[in-house]
C-alpha cells in the first residue's frame, strides 16, 4: 500500500503516489538519418541530384589544365568547419584515392585551424602589393563588361 503524502520534488521515489509503466521509459529505436558527412558525400541518399564532395574535387581538378592535376591531387587542403566531423578527412583521401588516376599522389591537407583559414588567407592576400592589380573594379566592369575579365584573368 502507498502512502499518500505530499510532494517534496525529492530523488526519493517511494514517496510517489504514481508510479508509471517502466515501458513508458523504454527508449523505442530511433529511425536511422545519415550522419551530416554523410550527407556531403552521398547527397543523392537524400534525394539532393547533386555529386559528393569526393567527385566535386576530382571534377574540380580535372577541370584545370593537364599539366596541373598531380600537383592539384597532392595538395588538397581541408578547411570550413565541416571538416572537423570525425573520419571526414580520411574518408575523403580514400574517396578521392579511388577517383584519382594512379599514377597521381594524393595528400588531403589539414590546418591547424580550419574554421578561419580561409579567412586568414584572404587578410593575407589583401595586404599583398600585388592585391589591387587581381581586381576588377565596377567601373572598369561596367565599361568594359566581362571582356575585362577575360583579359586580365586570361580566361
Amino acid at each position: 500500500m502507498e502512502r499518500n503524502t505530499t510532494p517534496t520534488f525529492s530523488s526519493d521515489s517511494s514517496r510517489l503516489l504514481f508510479h508509471p509503466p517502466t515501458s513508458l521509459f523504454q527508449t523505442n529505436p530511433q529511425p536511422q538519418y545519415p550522419s551530416n558527412s554523410e550527407i556531403l558525400f552521398s547527397p543523392s541518399d537524400v534525394g539532393i541530384p547533386q555529386m559528393g564532395i569526393a567527385e566535386a574535387i576530382t571534377h574540380s581538378i580535372t577541370s584545370c589544365p593537364v599539366e596541373t592535376h598531380p600537383h592539384l591531387f597532392a595538395n588538397i587542403l581541408l578547411t570550413g568547419g565541416c571538416t572537423l566531423f570525425k573520419g571526414f578527412s580520411e574518408r575523403l583521401l580514400t574517396e578521392v584515392r579511388a577517383l584519382a588516376p594512379v599514377e597521381f599522389d594524393v595528400n588531403i591537407m589539414f590546418p591547424p585551424d580550419p574554421v578561419k583559414y580561409s579567412w586568414q588567407g584572404g587578410a593575407i592576400l589583401s595586404k599583398d602589393p600585388e592585391f589591387k592589380s587581381m581586381l576588377v573594379t565596377k567601373e572598369e566592369y561596367e565599361e568594359e563588361g566581362y571582356r575585362v575579365c577575360a583579359d586580365k584573368f586570361d580566361v
